[in-house]
């Protein structure tokens, strides 16, 4: 899918005089090291037509997200923002909370373990990883897990999800495709999805929800006061597959807190997995609820 000025501003979340928030779309690479034309990175300057009033913008990527990863994505509007925000990052300052559909394989001395932290190495380059997780919904060998990476290792969650028999749905480089159990569940859930008039077959099910920048209207020049501008999602206008609901872009106290909701084969896959109403689920996933 080619990225329009249409698309953008259909998934823009948030947006003020220092930053702008989107809700990725899946298969939309942020970084393409092939030099694509079709990445985020080489569109960067499309970001200006959203707002006339920010022309002279120079447009920055602050964070990354991997390309089957959809949800909260941050992109400053000028080097000096999006290097100052990016250190906050890599200092651990900024709070993230990702959501992913998972297949449960954990052995049964673990299957009640319902939050805790997992440290390892990464796998190729040896670097620390942490990441904290809380399973909030399961049935029938899955699960809708929230996780909180504390390090920013590439592919930390899905290595640590896997690693912790855990792997997200849809992950075709993690899932422990060997594993009889999943080869089991994986092909339950294909023709139980599938088996719908929506079926979406397995798309990859990790999403970035909610992301918080402590203090962030501390300085009423960080960004605050007249500048700010709060902007919904118009899904129906945009050529991404986000959700209609609406994103959430505010703060508690001096925090900015901005929430994408759930994409829509979401609400496909919890509706065919989970022995639950779909509205249950997704009202516990809303951005509506902290």
């Amino acid at each position: 899918m080619s990225i329009t000025s249409r698309g953008l501003r259909g998934a823009v979340l948030y947006t003020d005089a220092n930053l702008i928030a989107i809700n990725k779309w899946r298969n939309l690479p942020v970084q393409d090291h092939s030099n694509s034309k079709r990445s985020l990175l080489a569109n960067l300057n499309l970001f200006k037509t959203i707002s006339p009033s920010h022309s002279s913008d120079q447009p920055r990527l602050i964070h990354r997200l991997d390309q089957t990863t959809t949800g909260v994505l941050l992109i400053g509007r000028n080097p000096p923002v999006a290097g100052a925000i990016s250190t906050l990052f890599e200092k651990g300052i900024v709070k993230k909370e990702y959501i992913g559909v998972c297949y449960d394989l954990r052995r049964k001395k673990h299957s009640n373990t319902n939050t805790g932290i997992w440290t390892s190495p990464h796998p190729t380059t040896g670097e620390s990883m942490r990441t904290s997780f809380e399973i909030l919904h399961q049935h029938n060998g899955f699960a809708i897990v929230k996780f909180q990476p504390h390090t920013g290792r590439i592919h930390q969650i899905r290595i640590h999800a896997s690693e912790n028999r855990l792997p997200v749905l849809g992950d075709k480089r993690y899932e422990l495709e060997k594993n009889p159990t999943l080869k089991q569940l994986k092909k339950e859930a294909s023709r139980a999805i599938l088996r719908k008039k929506q079926g979406h077959g397995l798309l990859a099910h990790l999403h970035a929800h909610r992301l918080t920048i402590p203090f962030y209207f501390e300085d009423e020049d960080s960004g605050g006061g007249d500048d700010i501008e709060a902007v919904r999602s118009d899904n129906s206008n945009s050529d991404s597959d986000n959700s209609s609901d609406e994103g959430d872009a505010g703060g508690h106290d001096n925090d900015l807190v901005v929430c994408a909701p759930l994409p829509k084969h979401w609400h496909v896959t919890i509706e065919t997995l989970f022995n639950a109403t779909q509205e249950n689920i997704l009202s516990d996933l809303s951005c509506n609820k902290q």
